[in-house]
């Protein structure tokens, strides 16, 4: 029924993934980079989520036990410059995210390499990375933007998409807002598995 739709999109929504963690009203809203394949979905997130959010209100997450996790990508169309920050510390930054995804989402699923059925696809890109002064060799400090995709690995559905920007208002610990970002995303997407094994939409709903 459409109540009961609309009430799953409610409380699903209210899991999203991506906390901001920022006061709502003080942090500017990410510029869309073209990694994600459809901007017109996203909207506006509250204080406590991603800034920028979808959420498929079709998609029963219960089956998902497995996920695939693309490599992050440097996003730079048509040649445009991510940063100036040199290339070796951005794919190392790519390579932490990468890490971080993998080390927390691997507590909650199987982590494969092959799109089989019941596997969910995570697609992430750094799309803007700026240095603070006050970084240093052993911490980078400064501002990230992300862009983030969930799709079912062997259809290719959309499920979830969230764009967030870390650092605009007071320059951030790169490295924390990574681990805070998979840390949300496991537990974001373990609580999506967990309501929709009660609350899944049938056929007719």
């Amino acid at each position: 029924m459409m109540a009961r739709r609309a009430y799953r999109t409610a409380v699903l929504t209210s899991l999203l993934v991506l906390g901001a963690c920022q006061t709502a009203g003080t942090a500017a809203a990410p510029e869309l980079s073209g990694f994600l394949s459809d901007h017109e979905q996203l909207q506006p997130g509250r204080a406590d989520q991603a800034q920028l959010i979808y959420i498929n209100p079709e998609a029963n997450f219960a089956p998902y036990e497995r996920v695939l996790i693309e490599p992050v990508v440097l996003w730079e169309p048509d040649g445009e410059k991510l940063s100036d920050v040199p290339r070796p510390e951005l794919e190392q930054l790519s390579r932490s995210l990468q890490e971080s995804m993998r080390r927390e989402l691997a507590q909650e699923f199987d982590i494969v390499e092959d799109p089989e059925p019941g596997t969910l696809r995570l697609r992430l890109a750094l799309v803007d990375v700026e240095r603070s002064s006050t970084s240093s060799d052993a911490v980078f400090i400064g501002t990230v933007s992300i862009e983030v995709e969930v799709l079912d690995a062997s259809s290719g559905e959309r499920l979830v998409a969230a764009a967030d920007l870390r650092g605009n208002h007071e320059p951030v610990d790169v490295g924390k807002a990574f681990d805070t970002w998979a840390a949300r995303a496991r537990a974001r997407l373990s609580a999506f598995r967990a309501f929709d094994a009660v609350h899944a939409p049938s056929d007719g709903d």
